[in-house]
């Protein structure tokens, strides 16, 4: 969300695999799209049913509607290699594990990651997309540096 922000600040097509117009959670039996519950009702059991779906449909429209443009689509999603076909550059922010925990400490924009369970959720899904990314070539950029530094190296990799 903050890479999003931030390259949307500074003037560029950016948006947020949040954004439920490109998935969202689903019942992992069903597909049923459900509402995200609050804090307090997404314990690991909900989490065990449920997960972040991308919808193919939403980022082929998004694809076709930005011919010819740089646009930039952030986050991560447990269904994301079902859409990596989709895109010309895959960027892959490579921080190290106390950086990405105090970072989810300090937001205050999301709530995701702020209990013990979805923070180590987060984490394992870390480490599992890593090991997929770097397999597919990802571009690896170092995010352990300042959020303008991150940036800069992100528009210098995908620059046309």
């Amino acid at each position: 969300s903050t890479i999003q922000h931030e390259l949307s600040r500074r003037g560029y097509t950016a948006f947020d695999l949040d954004d439920i117009r490109f998935g969202g959670p689903c019942n992992k039996t069903t597909g049923e799209a459900v509402v995200m519950p609050p804090i307090d009702q997404r314990t690991p059991e909900w989490f065990d049913a449920h997960e972040w779906r991308i919808s193919r449909s939403a980022i082929e429209t998004l694809r076709q509607d930005s011919i010819n443009k740089v646009v930039y689509l952030c986050g991560i999603a447990t269904t994301d290699n079902l859409v990596w076909d989709l895109f010309d550059k895959i960027i892959y922010l490579k921080i190290d594990e106390s950086t990405l925990r105090g970072r989810i400490a300090t937001r205050d924009d999301n709530d995701f990651g702020k209990t013990e369970h979805e923070l180590e959720r987060i984490l394992v899904r870390y480490h599992e997309a890593e090991a997929t990314i770097e397999g597919r070539g990802a571009i690896a950029i170092d995010a352990n540096g300042s959020l303008d530094d991150v940036i800069t190296k992100i528009i210098a990799k995908t620059e046309r």
